[in-house]
């Protein structure tokens, strides 16, 4: 099967993601994950990549990242090949160690993105490694909230969207009120139904989010000419909160919670 093209234009935004082969351990220890960020440090020193939200597991990690000049593939490439010879000889072994080429997925959408950095932050809670995202150390959500943020961890359209007042110097709670709160499972599945999809154009999900009545039903009557075949677009609610919005208006029942804001 033909490999798609990344659609990695300069400007654009993406979720990356790779996991170790096999579901393997991808990091065994704190040493190996501060090697790998050394590597994503780096790309961003070079000016391939702006790292903005980041998750790293033992078999597994999350990136929100902004390629400037659209060198996201150099980028990764070298950092998980380098990763990969550290890692085969500190622990000795040899072989492949990552599943394959990373994942990445284009972020278009703003709304999609605040969905992403709170995805992004939950996997450590998901995990049950901790409580909050910020008691987490290998997450970005930590260094946002305790002001232990590195040169590389690139903050301003974080800060751009958590700080009340831009004139005044970030805090942690503005991080906390503008990503934090409660978690619902929609919003996972939201994402991931978003990984699994092929679709290749417009996100709607912020036309959507910012509509008022009539905008989104009219919005619903194009997205009904699809009928006739046509590829879909992006999610932009888990099927599952559809039907549990749809029985609600059936049965007068309580009120589901809905992942179309990320809220």
């Amino acid at each position: 099967m033909a490999r798609h093209s990344r659609q990695d234009l300069p400007g654009s935004w993406h979720h990356v993601i790779n996991r170790g082969l096999a579901k393997r351990p991808l990091f065994e220890d704190r040493d190996d994950i501060r090697f790998f960020l050394s590597r994503l440090a780096r790309e961003v020193r070079r000016g391939r990549i702006e790292l903005h939200s980041w998750c790293i597991l033992t078999t597994h990690f999350h990136l929100l990242v902004r390629s400037p000049v659209g060198e996201l593939s150099e980028a990764l490439r070298r950092s998980q090949n380098e990763y990969s010879r550290y890692f085969n000889r500190r622990h000795k072994r040899d072989g492949t160690l990552v599943r394959g080429r990373f994942f990445s997925k284009p972020v278009t959408s703003l709304a999609y993105r605040r969905t992403l950095v709170r995805y992004i932050d939950h996997n450590a809670v998901k995990a049950g490694l901790v409580r909050a995202p910020w008691s987490y150390p290998w997450c970005s959500a930590a260094q946002y909230v305790h002001a232990s943020r590195p040169l590389w961890l690139e903050r301003s359209w974080v800060k751009s969207v958590a700080s009340t007042d831009q004139a005044t110097r970030f805090h942690g709670e503005d991080y906390i009120r503008a990503f934090g709160g409660s978690f619902r499972e929609a919003t996972s599945r939201l994402v991931e139904s978003r990984i699994l999809s092929t679709h290749r154009g417009v996100d709607d999900l912020d036309d959507l989010v910012g509509s008022a009545s009539p905008q989104v039903f009219a919005w619903m009557k194009r997205k009904t000419k699809l009928a006739d075949g046509a590829q879909i677009g992006l999610p932009v609610c888990d099927v599952q909160s559809v039907r549990e919005a749809v029985r609600y208006a059936f049965t007068g029942g309580r009120r589901p919670g809905s992942a179309i804001s990320g809220r």
